[in-house]
């Protein structure tokens, strides 16, 4: 199923890509170019869903498989801020990501770690206005292990909505950015991949006021430079 969707739908993004770019040449019309940018985009949008799908349908038949590692969320908050930065300073938003000194190297699975950031700091970006700040911060407790919370200050959800986006393909229905695309897969998919690490994950939000997700990995093993392997 994986290959034969992605095999295809590759070819087309990259077929597109040569195309708008013009690669081998003027293609002779502006249109065309147009057009295979807006083929390249929709391309890139739908391999996110399908990655998405196949990710939660992995998670769900107990085959996706996680490969643990000693992250530093310092650098993975790096990464993260590099790859959504230009995306937050372009829609007026203020970022800022806050990991002490102190917080400890924690054995998770670095590329799931990313993605759940990715996919929350992609929706609090999505509703909150231009002007508004989320802060993406890390802290660690001895008696109660490593918690990372994403805080925004924008729209928020309805009470009613917190229990049903954490199902796939739902999405907030009482919101004021009625245009805000996207296929309610961030947050369950972020979710599952949550407690795959053996982590919790809890939102809380006030309409008008914002939202703030916090995942927590109670039992997480950690170390710091002056621990040994």
């Amino acid at each position: 199923m994986s290959h034969e969707l992605r095999t295809p739908l590759n070819s087309i993004i990259g077929f597109s890509e040569i195309i708008s770019e013009e690669s081998f040449g003027p293609s002779g019309n502006r249109k065309y170019v147009e057009y295979a940018k807006d083929i390249r985009f929709a391309g890139q949008h739908l391999l996110v869903i399908i990655n998405d799908i196949l990710d939660l349908m992995k998670i769900e038949a107990g085959r996706r498989r996680i490969q643990p590692e000693w992250v530093d969320l310092a650098d993975v908050f790096k990464e993260v801020d590099s790859l959504v930065g230009l995306t937050v300073s372009e829609k007026g938003l203020n970022m800022r990501f806050v990991c002490s000194e102190e917080v400890p190297r924690v054995w998770l699975d670095r590329v799931s770690i990313r993605q759940v950031l990715l996919n929350l700091i992609a929706n609090s970006v999505k509703f909150t206005e231009a002007g508004g700040h989320i802060v993406v911060s890390a802290e660690h407790r001895p008696s109660a292990g490593l918690k990372i919370s994403i805080v925004d200050d924008g729209v928020g959800i309805g009470q009613e909505d917190l229990l049903r986006i954490l199902k796939p393909f739902e999405q907030a229905r009482d919101t004021v950015l009625k245009t805000a695309e996207g296929t309610g897969l961030g947050l369950p998919l972020s979710k599952s991949l949550i407690q795959l690490n053996g982590g919790s994950f809890k939102i809380e939000s006030t309409q008008g006021q914002g939202t703030r997700v916090e995942i927590e990995f109670a039992s997480a093993k950690t170390r710091t430079d002056r621990d040994t392997d």
